[in-house]
């Protein structure tokens, strides 16, 4: 497991591919293997896959042997998230579910975790730049609350991969805070972030309030854009909705599990020497980018913006 908060940070570009992929022609191992678009069957040779006998039967579709038992052999389980409604379509929200946004669910006694004051304002301010130090400066010298990313009940998780291969606990909540506002400027990277781990029952747990400071600087966030959208003659309709760095909406999530090939730039994928190898075969490289090309291309329609486990 290369992180545990890489489902907020799994984004990538689209590539551009060209030659036989762009033609309706799917390129295999070398050139003993090529699989025409209207001669596939089953799932589309994608990264993530519902299933292992779906990754396994794809693979060998599409690469030779060696090359298929390597891929599925690297496997790796991973969470999607997906919004959680009712019936009627809303969301649900029962206190210590996994959510993203809102504010966090603790025990009674727990109170909003804050940011501390660091002793290198000063210092910090000059790493974001003159565009930038004054409101560092202002940010850093309160002890403002954190800013609330979301919660994943374990319990959730462990009911689809267990803790074994997690490396996760199966009961309780991990919550996750970051500084917004100038963590992005921080020398201390751990002076940026708290992730509790919280095991409190969920009959003894209460939604916290959020902190009045963060929503006076969400108001003045949102009235310094409306500002410059007036001074650009931008309409409401035009800017779009303002969305702000202190709070949230809350959005309740089920985890969904899926199995996928880890990225090239991952430390999974690094230290599996048969996936190198495999990245040394030219047209067996160019196919593992088309993968993840097909799953997490910029403009496609199945572009994942989150997920929990996995690279």
């Amino acid at each position: 497991m290369s992180g545990i908060f890489g489902w907020m940070t799994a984004i990538t570009r689209r590539l551009f591919l060209s030659g036989a992929a762009s033609s309706g022609v799917t390129a295999a191992i070398g050139t003993s293997k090529v699989v025409a678009a209207d001669e596939q069957s089953g799932p589309s040779l994608t990264a993530m896959y519902d299933k292992e006998a779906d990754a396994r039967a794809t693979f060998a579709q599409h690469f030779t042997k060696p090359h298929a038992e390597a891929l599925v052999s690297a496997l790796q389980p991973l969470l999607l998230m997906e919004p959680l409604k009712n019936e009627a379509g809303r969301a649900v929200s029962p206190l210590g579910i996994s959510r993203l946004g809102g504010a966090p669910d603790l025990a009674k006694d727990q109170t909003w975790p804050l940011r501390d004051v660091p002793a290198n304002v000063e210092e910090v301010a000059k790493i974001g730049g003159n565009n930038h130090s004054a409101h560092i400066v202002e940010t850093l010298s309160q002890a403002i609350p954190y800013q609330y990313f979301g919660q994943i009940d374990l319990a959730d998780v462990a009911a689809r991969i267990p803790p074994s291969q997690s490396g996760l606990p199966g009961t309780g909540r991990l919550l996750f805070f970051y500084d917004l506002l100038a963590g992005a400027w921080q020398i201390d990277l751990g002076a940026s972030c708290r992730v509790v781990f919280d095991e409190t029952a969920a009959s003894e747990l209460e939604t916290k309030t959020v902190p009045e400071i963060l929503k006076t600087l969400a108001a003045k966030y949102r009235a310094e854009v409306e500002k410059s959208n007036k001074k650009y003659g931008l309409s409401a309709e035009d800017a779009g909705p303002i969305v702000t760095p202190h709070v949230a909406p809350a959005r309740p999530i089920r985890l969904t599990r899926r199995v996928r090939v880890p990225a090239v730039n991952a430390i999974e994928f690094e230290r599996n020497a048969a996936l190198k190898k495999l990245r040394a075969d030219e047209d067996a490289s160019e196919l593992y980018d088309q993968m993840f090309d097909e799953q997490f291309g910029y403009n496609h329609q199945t572009h994942l913006k989150q997920q929990v486990l996995g690279s």
